[in-house]
């Protein structure tokens, strides 16, 4: 027991977390396993004849002399064979989309985990830059108290946005453990996994906006959310007809048996004559069975209505995502475009020589392109969540995923 602990104990401290090993980690999620557990027990589940087999026994008179013995059974309703092999064909195939719609949940959760643990870490590195710029600020306001230039009003001002900068950068540390608990959890390495996700594995928004002009739209069935209610409506139509065969069954039962009579060697026939052959008629008058059979179809109108439901609610969802993507990738591409503007050097050396060289004045430009910088990240973050939902929601996340492929960002 204590090596078998050890043992535990050192592949949860040699567990490194990679993009590699938190997307196999989703097969590996225990509510992934249960349902193939639930699979499997329909892969086993026997098909039925008969409803039962009764084996009859009475003795005829107090001294034993004669035994009455016969077999009963019950045979299952016409039709009922077959309905029972699709009802269980049916299920069978609703718990295999419901595992392909939890797998794709199961993965997206874990990219985007991923996405949001690196952009934290992007954002806490801004934040610090941020602080430093407020910082040298403060010191060139202090130098300049006496001074004509001397501005206190900005020196409050700037000295709040350093309080707010400092709140800020415990908020963030306090998030990226939560993050990283987060990442530990999905990758199963419990509390002593390193991470180690390569930021260069995450593609650049030129690369992943071509990826989502270039994906077509998804058809109805290929939505796991779609081909989910389809699984219902197939399992409610299965049970009304398998409802209906039960329903118009007549024969109740078939019963066939003898009189023995016991002698030194066994038992014995008497004659013949004493051999019965019997069945039962059921009579459908008031036994609640066509009510049943109406429950039955109004679980497939329910079934159909919701399937229709979820197709619209899937189109709906997938356009809004769309256009939310366009959205978001107009406003990135603009503010990309000022960023290089401003990193070439000719916007920020013009406004220095306009301003005639303010150091609190080209503190002030830097902090914007920051801010700017920030900003740009949680919109990137926010394009690459819609577009892993866009895709999980399509199902075509399993396939190619959106933000692992070979990219061009360092």
């Amino acid at each position: 027991m204590i090596a078998v602990s050890l043992g535990f104990q050192l592949l949860a401290a040699a567990c490194s977390i990679t993009w590699e090993s938190l997307v196999s980690s989703s097969i590996r999620d225990p509510a992934l396993t249960s349902m193939e557990l639930r699979q499997s027990t329909f892969d086993t589940t026997g098909r039925y004849l008969w409803e039962e087999i009764e084996a009859r026994w009475k003795l005829d008179d107090l001294d034993k002399s004669k035994h009455d013995v016969s077999i009963r059974i019950s045979p299952a309703p016409w039709g009922s064979y077959q309905a029972s092999r699709d009802l269980v064909r049916a299920q069978s195939g609703l718990l295999s989309e419901r595992k392909n719609a939890l797998r794709q949940n199961l993965l997206a959760r874990r990219l985007i985990a991923g996405a949001e643990h690196l952009h934290r870490i992007r954002k806490r590195n801004l934040i610090d830059t941020l602080f430093q710029v407020a910082s040298d600020r403060i010191r060139i306001h202090l130098e300049r108290q006496g001074n004509v230039r001397f501005d206190p009003q900005d020196l409050v001002l700037t000295q709040q946005d350093a309080a707010e900068l400092e709140a800020e950068r415990v908020g963030l540390d306090m998030q990226l453990k939560s993050s990283a608990a987060k990442l530990r959890l999905l990758s199963g390495c419990q509390d002593s996994g390193d991470i180690f996700l390569d930021p260069a594995r995450v593609r650049d928004p030129d690369d992943l906006l071509r990826t989502n002009h270039d994906q077509k739209s998804p058809e109805p069935e290929q939505s796991p959310l779609e081909r989910l209610a389809t699984g219902r409506l197939d399992v409610a139509q299965a049970r009304l007809r398998l409802e209906e065969s039960s329903s118009s069954q007549i024969l109740s039962y078939l019963e066939t048996g003898t009189t023995l009579r016991p002698h030194p060697d066994g038992f014995e026939v008497l004659t013949k004559k004493d051999w019965m052959v019997g069945a039962g008629i059921r009579l459908p008058f008031g036994d609640g069975r066509s009510e049943q059979v109406v429950d039955r179809r109004l679980d497939v109108v329910s079934a159909a209505t919701d399937r229709m439901e979820r197709f619209q609610e899937t189109r709906e969802e997938l356009r809004r995502l769309e256009d939310e993507v366009q959205a978001l990738a107009i406003e990135y591409s603009t503010m990309e475009t000022f960023r290089k503007r401003s990193s070439e050097g000719s916007l920020w050396s013009d406004f220095a020589r306009l301003a005639g060289g303010d150091p609190l004045l080209l503190l002030r430009a830097r902090e914007q392109e920051l801010r700017s910088a920030v900003k740009m990240n949680g919109i990137l973050l926010e394009l690459e969540t819609d577009l892993v939902n866009k895709s999980s929601l399509s199902g075509s996340l399993e396939d190619a995923s959106p933000l692992l492929r070979p990219g061009s960002r360092q």
